[in-house]
């Protein structure tokens, strides 16, 4: 075995079981170890068998393997010792010229990778037209925008489309006909994608109406939005809502509450939360949350029940609402009453919030107090016209 090889053949990582880590590295003729307190140190073979780091009273013990190869080292301090396992070999390190030689031989590998690529665009382009896979047309397209060809990268995606929904598994097509309307969604979508809509309206519509699934009605509408036709898109919302697919009900609301129409928003609303819809049921919820704490906890039931965070994050505070309120007007617990005025300064109305806290002052809960004070001193202070500081 020669010098180099024998190098070699104790350089690596070697870790301990605690995750600390001995790098032993070969530069030049010799060998370097760096650990977490060492940055690089020469290391030389002494006459028994050990090797001394230099600038160190440390030192390292190799252990062999059958292959000649180490497997462990033993590294020894003055006050302590400890094993180490081989996990991979390092090789030797490289001189900057063999680096910039590799690199060299990479950047012209890369150059000729490219050429082949844009060599081979015409025969994909001819190959794609003529039926060539997905595959074929999705690299052609790729090839075709790179070189800024941009009417070429649309004909080819359509193509590549085509090509796609023709090698669809006809166990899709099967689903559909059964009447899966998943299946007959995608298959929807893949018309759209191949331009054409008369086939896709056909099965969404179906979807629709018929399957009453709410994605399929999505997915329609939004087929009649991005064509700036808003007329068709409300009419499918309000057709679906009709035959009770709760996603219509609801995004015909939200358009309704955006409009301020909010009083025909919560009949949609409330039919979408009858149908299942559980983000109409919280919408509803914070719609009576502020009047009718009884009739708001009923719809956060509702809307928890289908697991909407939110909603049940609500409900949580709602409960405890009423279980404080109680307490306070039945046991004049003062806390209580401090509770409930938080609870309506967040979600009622100010100035019943207000009148809660000066009610929980008088049962001499003292951070009710604070705030009473607080809000008489800023009273008097904007009668007075005194400018007042924030930070």
């Amino acid at each position: 075995m020669s010098s180099d090889e024998r190098l070699k053949a104790l350089a690596g990582v070697y870790k301990q079981n605690d995750g600390n880590t001995f790098v032993i590295l070969v530069q030049g003729n010799s060998l370097h170890i760096k650990t977490n307190e060492i940055h690089g140190e020469k290391i030389q073979a002494r006459g028994d068998g050990l090797y001394d780091v230099e600038n160190t009273q440390a030192k390292i013990k190799f252990h062999m393997g059958a292959n000649g190869i180490a497997h462990s080292l033993t590294f020894y301090l003055s006050d302590r010792q400890t094993v180490a396992t081989r996990d991979m070999p390092l090789l030797k390190e490289k001189t900057i010229g063999e680096k910039f030689k590799e690199l060299g031989v990479a950047i012209l590998v890369f150059l000729a990778l490219i050429s082949i690529f844009f060599l081979s665009y015409s025969p994909m382009k001819n190959a794609c037209l003529n039926g060539g896979s997905p595959i074929v047309c999705r690299t052609a397209a790729i090839t075709a925008r790179v070189m800024g060809r941009v009417e070429d990268s649309k004909t080819l995606t359509a193509q590549e489309s085509r090509q796609s929904y023709n090698q669809a598994s006809e166990e899709i097509k099967e689903s559909c006909q059964r009447g899966d309307a998943v299946a007959c969604l995608d298959q929807a979508k893949t018309f759209v994608r191949i331009n054409d809509l008369a086939q896709a309206e056909k099965l969404l519509e179906d979807g629709c109406y018929k399957s009453k699934h709410g994605p399929s009605c999505q997915f329609w509408r939004d087929l009649y939005v991005d064509k700036g036709d808003s007329v068709k898109a409300e009419k499918i919302m309000l057709q679906s809502c009709e035959f009770k697919v709760a996603i219509g009900c609801y995004e015909y609301a939200w358009k309704l509450k955006k409009s301020d129409e909010i009083g025909k928003a919560l009949t949609y609303f409330d039919k979408a939360c009858e149908f299942g819809e559980e983000k109409s049921c919280y919408e509803l919820a914070l719609h009576h949350l502020k009047y009718d704490r009884e009739k708001s906890l009923n719809y956060l039931i509702s809307s928890c029940r289908s697991y909407h965070r939110q909603a049940c994050d609500l409900k949580e505070k709602v409960e405890k609402y009423f279980v404080h309120q109680k307490k306070c007007k039945e046991e004049s617990d003062g806390q209580s009453c401090f509770l409930m005025a938080s609870f309506e300064q967040d979600y009622g109305q100010k100035d019943q919030a207000m009148e809660q806290y000066k009610k929980s002052c008088d049962m001499g809960y003292r951070l009710a107090c604070n705030i009473v004070e607080r809000e008489k001193k800023i009273k008097e202070m904007k009668e007075k016209g005194t400018r007042i500081e924030t930070i």
